[in-house]
């Protein structure tokens, strides 16, 4: 409901909105996998220990890279300054 809200108000969006919902309505169509499975692209929430976190981020941008999405989700999480998670198969320092 606020999705299309906020769709139909284009004089308010600010660009971090515009990439957002250009995203989100990408997302319906393609069903990318990390909607099925959000966890595993927040590394962050994966201890250290064995190499557990960097072992999510690589299987993280491995699927990434396979993702028609992936251009669409960088400049959402750029725009958006996303602090956490893969986003368009990058990690949060390598966005900053």
């Amino acid at each position: 409901k606020s999705f299309h809200r906020l769709h139909k108000r284009k004089d308010i969006m600010t660009e971090r909105d515009r990439k957002l919902i250009k995203l989100l309505s990408a997302a319906e169509k393609e069903e990318p996998i990390c909607r099925q499975i959000p966890d595993a692209f927040f590394p962050e929430d994966f201890g250290n220990a064995s190499g557990e976190r960097a072992n999510a981020v690589r299987v993280a941008k491995a699927i990434c890279r396979q993702c028609p999405l992936q251009q669409i989700c960088l400049d959402y999480a750029i725009t958006a300054k996303e602090e956490f998670g893969i986003w368009g198969g990058t990690t949060a320092n390598e966005r900053n």
